[in-house]
């Protein structure tokens, strides 16, 4: 039988010692990359639909949405389902203190805001929108953007977003509506909601006491819509040629939540 030969060359020893040490250095990279991909590479969130961000979908047939019941004040009125459940845990809070909380407008599509925005056109214009100047027209438009978004930029669209009581000022000016304010400022955002449209901001839609969003989904909805949507995707309703021109995404869609809540 061959008799063994071990090395006693100082040299020879270390090379093998370094070989071996690059070896299992080697294997517990690879075995970390098993046990957590992240050490190789790196997770990225999925994007948003555009369908959604734009409104363009039916929730009632949507697997992440949830129809509202109990507090709402028409039928059929949907949310995103982790707003929703959010939203049923800060009602109850507020009956509990004595607070009714009604929810006058959750989840609109694409064609529910184009309704309501071509209703403002036509009043305003008295139905003659298409025969008035670019000048005329332009000035409908911005003041209709006063209180209500262009279809396609409401935050209505994402399912994030509710407007509580009443949109009329004098309803928050009311006692009653002042105390409901009140508690929203003080507790809405133990339950991850905030005012969307706060005074100290500089233009855009006016201050809107009544609409508050859910900003765990929100702020990720206005990320993703900021980052997907272009003026190429506002189409099909009267005005709509005016988003570039008025700077719908800076000055309306992305002007909201100034910490400064009056």
């Amino acid at each position: 039988m061959p008799k063994r030969i071990y090395p006693n060359n100082p040299k020879i020893i270390c090379l093998l010692l370094m070989f071996l040490l690059l070896g299992i250095g080697r294997f517990a990279e690879y075995d970390a990359d098993m046990i957590n991909p992240s050490f190789s590479q790196s997770c990225q969130r999925i994007s948003t639909p555009k369908d959604l961000l734009l409104g363009k979908f039916d929730p009632a047939e949507h697997p992440d949405f949830e129809r509202i019941s109990n507090y709402n004040m028409y039928a059929n009125m949907y949310l995103h389902t982790q707003a929703k459940c959010a939203l049923d845990s800060l009602v109850e809070a507020a009956a509990k203190d004595g607070i009714t909380l009604r929810i006058l407008s959750a989840t609109r599509t694409f064609n529910t805001q184009k309704l309501i925005w071509e209703r403002k056109i036509n009043k305003y214009s008295k139905g003659r929108f298409d025969w008035l100047t670019n000048a005329q027209q332009r000035e409908i438009v911005q003041n209709i953007l006063t209180y209500s978004a262009m279809p396609s930029t409401s935050r209505h669209h994402w399912g994030t977003d509710v407007d509580f009581c009443s949109v009329s000022l004098a309803f928050w000016q009311s006692a009653k509506g002042k105390r409901t304010y009140r508690w929203l400022k003080d507790n809405a955002e133990n339950y991850g909601f905030a005012l969307t449209y706060t005074q100290s901001r500089n233009g855009g839609h006016n201050f809107e006491p009544w609409h508050w969003s859910y900003l765990p989904l929100s702020d990720i909805f206005l990320d993703d819509y900021l980052n997907t949507i272009t003026y190429s995707d506002i189409i099909s309703f009267s005005g709509a040629s005016f988003a570039a021109e008025l700077g719908i995404f800076d000055h309306y869609v992305a002007n909201v939540f100034n910490p400064s809540i009056p």
